[in-house]
């Protein structure tokens, strides 16, 4: 598997460890999200709004380390401030885009609990896209990777 892996392109390699890493990370938001949906009985919109974005900002943390440490740790070179502050707005961006695609799928669909999932799943499958793509032509960036990203 790692003789297969390592042959994948660069951006490849990236996207699969993002996946991976997403993986992870999303199925921790998830656990997030139930609990506290469980726990507090937040099923209305505005509350599961809140414990999806809440849930959502607790994994970010998580989610720097392993992206820089893994799946960009090519194009990563150190911890510096511009780069923590281009994650942090990366997410916080990404956080918006979940909150508003999570209310409006809820909105919707409604507060049953496989609406809640739908709602869910929807808002992470949007961010997925949104986060690599910034992650590769922002965040992590090279210089080589800024010059073609400003070609196109």
């Amino acid at each position: 598997m790692r003789v297969r892996f390592t042959a994948l392109p660069p951006t490849a390699r990236q996207f699969v460890g993002y996946l991976l890493i997403g993986g992870f990370t999303t199925s921790l938001n998830f656990a997030l999200f139930a609990t506290m949906v469980a726990a507090f009985g937040w099923r209305s919109s505005l509350p599961a709004t809140a414990a999806s974005t809440g849930a959502y900002v607790a994994t970010s943390a998580l989610a720097y380390v392993l992206n820089s440490r893994f799946a960009f740790q090519a194009q990563h070179t150190s911890d510096s401030a511009s780069t923590v502050t281009r994650f942090a707005a990366t997410f916080a961006s990404s956080a918006a885009v979940s909150a508003l695609v999570f209310a409006s799928v809820n909105a919707f669909a409604g507060e049953s609990s496989i609406a809640l999932v739908v709602a869910q799943g929807a808002s992470i499958a949007l961010v997925i896209v949104w986060n690599f793509t910034l992650l590769r032509l922002w965040v992590f960036a090279t210089p080589h990777t800024e010059a073609a990203a400003h070609a196109r």
